[in-house]
């Protein structure tokens, strides 16, 4: 999962604060290490900053400082070259690991969205546009999710982002590449021989109708 912030002038210092106590806290909702989640994250402005990559980071603590650190940039708005940047510069692991782009922004960006955000979403990266402000533009937010109504989140200002997070985490954390058989005499670590994760479908296929319940990992 990689973290796409605007860090324009327009959000102002005081807010970004409030965007990394929501990158920390979303993070901390998931299972970081380097066999399971990991977690990017690119500041832009009018060029995008990889401040770290998805392998830099392998647990809650060293990942939670790594935001906290991040600088407050200031300047223009270049959403989409922000995306290309997600695509190009971020050690992403290939499918079935699921892969999420997360973009936070209060406005209109100064460049081309849509070309981006397809060719994001073309190489398999879910893109969840997450917009804060009255200075949202709508159509771009749509632009970056593809048309996806689930992946598209209007918050109206910053102090409403963190009530939000849950409803934001449950959306990018589901969809079946994200579940692992839990039930039973089987568990989740005694399918590391078959890499990524498996839905349940697949899971009667080596099993078979030996299934239970599934969890997010």
């Amino acid at each position: 999962m990689v973290f796409v912030l605007d860090g324009s002038g327009s959000i102002q210092a005081v807010n970004f604060a409030k965007v990394k106590k929501f990158a920390v806290d979303l993070s901390d909702g998931l299972n970081i290490s380097p066999t399971a989640t990991r977690v990017g994250l690119i500041e832009y402005t009018d060029s995008p900053t990889v401040e770290f990559k998805l392998a830099d980071h392998t647990n809650k603590a060293s990942l939670a400082t790594a935001i906290n650190n991040v600088s407050y940039q200031s300047g223009g708005t270049q959403t989409g070259r922000a995306l290309d940047a997600a695509r190009t510069q971020m050690d992403w692991r290939q499918p079935p690991v699921k892969r999420a782009a997360i973009v936070v922004t209060d406005g209109m960006s100064g460049d081309n969205v849509q070309q981006p955000a397809k060719a994001l979403r073309d190489n398999d990266i879910s893109a969840y546009g997450v917009g804060i402000g009255p200075a949202i533009n709508a159509n771009e937010l749509n632009e970056i999710a593809g048309g996806d109504a689930g992946h598209v989140f209007y918050i109206p200002n910053y102090d409403k982002l963190e009530k939000e997070m849950e409803k934001i985490s449950n959306s990018v954390c589901s969809g079946p590449e994200w579940l692992i058989y839990s039930g039973g005499r089987y568990h989740g670590k005694e399918w590391k021989a078959f890499p990524g994760y498996y839905t349940s479908d697949q899971l009667k296929k080596k099993i078979g109708d030996q299934i239970g319940s599934a969890k997010r990992v």
